[in-house]
């Protein structure tokens, strides 16, 4: 699952704080410890990860966009 997450974050040119901001998690430091696999994912993230590795990349960033988005309102 670690490279799922790294490879998913490079595909979407997006740093680790982006996702992290985008999936309201508390800092860059988890995504970090994800992608080493220090620290655990949750199976719905993982599922989450999973499908939007399976998306094109425009579609695939859209959604992060969208939830990072959300925060902001």
């Amino acid at each position: 699952m670690a490279n799922e997450v790294k490879n998913l974050r490079e595909k979407l040119g997006i740093s680790q704080s982006d996702l992290a901001d985008a999936l309201g998690v508390s800092g860059q430091v988890v995504v970090s410890r994800w992608e080493r696999s220090e620290r655990t994912i949750g199976e719905p993230l993982r599922r989450f990860f999973a499908w939007l590795n399976t998306l094109p990349k425009g579609e695939a960033k859209e959604i992060i966009e969208a939830l990072r988005g959300q925060k902001d309102e």
